[in-house]
């Protein structure tokens, strides 16, 4: 699978809207990996993960044609994850799509119910699912998963798999409840793209996680048995809370084996 990691910020993207701090400075003035849009990866051109209000520009500057897609995956109802009125642009009438077939949007309770009113509009199906409910789709395997955050009912993280590789995207989460553990027990992945938006402090939110605390959710990954010592793990959901730039984040996590993701960057799982 190819994985492009189109945003990598929380939801007021790094500078952060209406910020003049300290970090958002800095960002502007150093440029380059520093400038973070909102969340979100592509696999392999067809299938993404969430659909924020940066999407245009993610498609423009990282070469993501919306033409293309055929499955999207929303993790939570919030603006920065699913800027649903966007999608009043796929139809027939504006969009010319090299892919006739109907986008099928797959999410949780929240995120559908925003959806009913465009319904029959638009040049898509909408699917509600729920954790650990296995989707068949193409040449892919979805398994949707519990995050833990308290946003919606049922807030989820996405297990991709193609064939014998597979990538876990888990972001908007604290470290995962024993159940959400449990369940996970018999998969593998050999990637992980986690969130990591307090930068190098613990998080004093359940829904977040800081450099400690995803060496925690990385130690008891490796316990279940879901990662190993040949995986590759790497940060992303960074907010100009954090504090560190991107080389500064660098230098941080190297010492324990975790990579810094940047808006563009691309990865082979």
């Amino acid at each position: 699978m190819q994985v492009k990691i189109l945003g990598t910020s929380g939801s007021g993207g790094w500078p952060a809207l209406f910020c003049n701090g300290y970090a958002s400075q800095r960002a502007l003035e150093v440029g380059g990996k520093n400038i973070r849009s909102r969340s979100s990866i592509i696999i392999d051109q067809v299938l993404k993960i969430d659909f924020p209000p940066d999407s245009f520009h993610q498609a423009v500057t990282h070469g993501f044609n919306f033409s293309d897609l055929k499955y999207l995956f929303i993790t939570r109802s919030s603006y920065n994850n699913f800027a649903a009125a966007e999608l009043e642009n796929l139809t027939p009438f504006l969009a010319q799509r090299k892919n006739l077939d109907f986008v099928r949007i797959f999410g949780n309770t929240e995120s559908i119910a925003q959806l009913k009113r465009m319904e029959g509009s638009v040049h898509a199906t909408f699917h509600e699912i729920q954790p650990d409910q296995m989707i068949n789709i193409g040449s892919f395997d979805v398994y949707p998963l519990k995050a833990m955050n308290n946003g919606d009912l049922y807030p989820l993280n996405y297990i991709v798999r193609k064939q014998r590789k597979a990538l876990l995207y888990a972001t908007d989460t604290g470290v995962y409840e024993e159940k959400t553990w449990k369940n996970l027990k018999g998969l593998q992945v050999q990637t992980v793209i986690v969130e990591c938006s307090q930068g190098p402090r613990k998080s004093t939110f359940m829904e977040k996680m800081g450099l400690p605390d995803v060496l925690v959710f990385k130690k008891k990954a490796e316990e279940i048995g879901l990662t190993n010592q040949y995986s590759r793990w790497i940060i992303t959901h960074f907010s100009h809370q954090g504090g560190l730039l991107h080389e500064e984040m660098e230098y941080v996590a190297r010492p324990f084996g975790l990579e810094v993701a940047y808006d563009g960057m691309v990865l082979e799982v």
